[in-house]
């Protein structure tokens, strides 16, 4: 069984490396690109089974889809 903490803290680890590092490449292609795929879409469906659709969770993407947007500019 999966430990919730520390899968948690690699999941917060993994948001100390930002969109344009240049280690991403090289990260995605140890991962593998289909495997990448798989934990991107598991996320997605984690998400949207548990925390998708009450307004603390829309208020909640809206500032980190602006947080995101700050970074990419």
């Amino acid at each position: 069984m999966t430990k919730p903490g520390k899968l948690a803290a690699t999941m917060q680890s993994l948001l100390t490396v930002t969109e344009k590092d240049p280690a991403w490449p090289a990260i995605i292609d140890d991962i593998g690109v289909a495997t990448l795929c798989e934990i991107i879409m598991t996320l997605r469906i984690v998400y949207a089974r548990y925390y998708c659709g009450t307004p603390a969770d829309l208020a909640e993407q809206a500032k980190a889809k602006a947080v995101r947007a700050k970074r990419l500019n």
